[in-house]
Protein backbone atom coordinates (compact mmCIF):
# COMPACT_ATOMS: atom_id res chain seq x y z
CA UNK A 1 0.00 0.00 0.00
CA UNK A 2 1.68 3.32 -0.73
CA UNK A 3 0.15 6.25 1.11
CA UNK A 4 0.25 9.91 0.60
CA UNK A 5 -2.92 11.03 2.44
CA UNK A 6 -2.97 12.33 6.12
CA UNK A 7 -2.55 10.52 9.37
CA UNK A 8 -6.68 11.15 9.89
CA UNK A 9 -7.64 9.32 6.66
CA UNK A 10 -4.83 6.43 7.49
CA UNK A 11 -5.99 6.07 11.39
CA UNK A 12 -9.74 6.00 9.96
CA UNK A 13 -8.66 3.21 7.07
CA UNK A 14 -6.88 1.26 10.20
CA UNK A 15 -10.55 1.53 12.16
CA UNK A 16 -12.21 -0.74 9.25
CA UNK A 17 -9.30 -3.01 9.30
CA UNK A 18 -9.29 -4.23 13.05
CA UNK A 19 -8.10 -8.15 12.57
CA UNK A 20 -5.01 -6.94 10.16
CA UNK A 21 -2.01 -9.24 10.77
CA UNK A 22 0.36 -7.91 8.06
CA UNK A 23 0.85 -4.83 6.67
CA UNK A 24 3.77 -2.98 4.08
CA UNK A 25 3.64 0.67 3.88
CA UNK A 26 5.17 3.22 1.96
CA UNK A 27 4.57 6.55 3.25
CA UNK A 28 6.00 10.14 1.95
CA UNK A 29 5.83 13.16 3.99
CA UNK A 30 3.33 11.92 6.83
CA UNK A 31 5.60 12.29 10.01
CA UNK A 32 4.57 9.57 12.47
CA UNK A 33 7.00 8.67 15.46
CA UNK A 34 7.35 5.30 17.25
CA UNK A 35 5.03 6.47 19.84
CA UNK A 36 2.25 8.02 17.48
CA UNK A 37 2.70 4.46 15.62
CA UNK A 38 2.34 2.56 18.92
CA UNK A 39 -0.56 4.39 19.58
CA UNK A 40 -2.57 3.67 16.34
CA UNK A 41 -1.59 0.25 16.49
CA UNK A 42 -2.78 -0.53 20.32
CA UNK A 43 -5.95 1.06 19.56
CA UNK A 44 -6.59 -0.33 15.97
CA UNK A 45 -4.37 -2.75 14.75
CA UNK A 46 -4.04 -5.29 18.32
CA UNK A 47 -3.45 -7.98 16.18
CA UNK A 48 -0.71 -6.96 13.84
CA UNK A 49 2.01 -9.53 13.57
CA UNK A 50 4.43 -8.13 10.56
CA UNK A 51 4.32 -4.43 9.88
CA UNK A 52 6.64 -3.13 7.17
CA UNK A 53 7.11 0.56 6.04
CA UNK A 54 9.62 2.76 4.23
CA UNK A 55 8.93 5.99 5.42
CA UNK A 56 9.82 9.35 3.26
CA UNK A 57 10.48 13.16 5.22
CA UNK A 58 11.39 16.15 4.69
CA UNK A 59 12.82 17.82 7.84
CA UNK A 60 13.09 21.69 8.30
CA UNK A 61 16.65 23.06 7.15
CA UNK A 62 15.96 25.46 9.75
CA UNK A 63 17.02 23.18 12.58
CA UNK A 64 19.57 20.35 12.83
CA UNK A 65 19.14 17.45 10.78
CA UNK A 66 21.10 15.21 12.54
CA UNK A 67 19.28 16.21 15.59
CA UNK A 68 15.51 15.10 14.32
CA UNK A 69 16.52 12.29 13.01
CA UNK A 70 18.16 10.97 16.16
CA UNK A 71 14.85 12.21 18.06
CA UNK A 72 12.58 10.08 15.77
CA UNK A 73 15.05 7.27 16.03
CA UNK A 74 14.64 7.57 19.92
CA UNK A 75 11.10 7.68 19.79
CA UNK A 76 11.24 3.54 17.93
CA UNK A 77 13.59 2.34 21.14
CA UNK A 78 11.23 1.38 23.26
CA UNK A 79 10.06 -1.86 25.03
CA UNK A 80 7.09 -1.91 22.38
CA UNK A 81 9.48 -2.07 19.39
CA UNK A 82 12.59 -3.94 20.57
CA UNK A 83 11.21 -6.34 22.91
CA UNK A 84 7.74 -6.61 22.35
CA UNK A 85 7.85 -7.00 18.21
CA UNK A 86 11.51 -7.33 17.59
CA UNK A 87 10.80 -4.24 14.90
CA UNK A 88 13.79 -2.27 14.35
CA UNK A 89 14.00 0.96 12.35
CA UNK A 90 17.12 1.40 9.43
CA UNK A 91 17.52 5.47 8.99
CA UNK A 92 19.56 6.40 5.38
CA UNK A 93 20.18 9.88 4.83
CA UNK A 94 22.88 12.20 2.83
CA UNK A 95 24.04 14.88 5.01
CA UNK A 96 23.68 17.29 1.64
CA UNK A 97 19.94 16.25 1.18
CA UNK A 98 17.17 17.26 3.92
CA UNK A 99 15.25 13.99 2.24
CA UNK A 100 15.54 11.31 4.97
CA UNK A 101 14.38 7.40 4.73
CA UNK A 102 13.06 5.47 7.16
CA UNK A 103 12.99 1.98 7.01
CA UNK A 104 11.37 -0.73 9.52
CA UNK A 105 12.13 -4.47 9.51
CA UNK A 106 11.79 -7.41 10.84
CA UNK A 107 15.18 -9.74 11.90
CA UNK A 108 16.30 -11.33 15.05
CA UNK A 109 17.51 -9.96 18.25
CA UNK A 110 21.62 -9.39 17.04
CA UNK A 111 24.19 -6.91 18.35
CA UNK A 112 24.53 -4.19 15.03
CA UNK A 113 27.50 -2.32 14.51
CA UNK A 114 26.35 1.10 13.17
CA UNK A 115 28.53 2.45 10.10
CA UNK A 116 29.45 5.76 8.99
CA UNK A 117 29.38 5.80 5.40
CA UNK A 118 28.16 8.81 3.10
CA UNK A 119 24.81 8.00 4.25
CA UNK A 120 24.17 7.50 8.10
CA UNK A 121 22.72 4.34 8.49
CA UNK A 122 21.49 3.67 12.25
CA UNK A 123 20.00 0.34 13.31
CA UNK A 124 18.23 1.16 16.32
CA UNK A 125 18.90 -1.62 19.19
CA UNK A 126 19.27 -1.70 22.67
CA UNK A 127 20.88 -4.22 24.73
Amino acid sequence: MIVEYSVLWMTNFFQKLPNLCYLTLQIKNIYLDGHEWETIFSNYLKNIKVFRFKMNIEFSPSEDIEEQVDQLLDSFRSYYWIEKHQWFVRCDWCPMNKLVFFILYLMLLIPFIIQMVLNRNQLVHMN
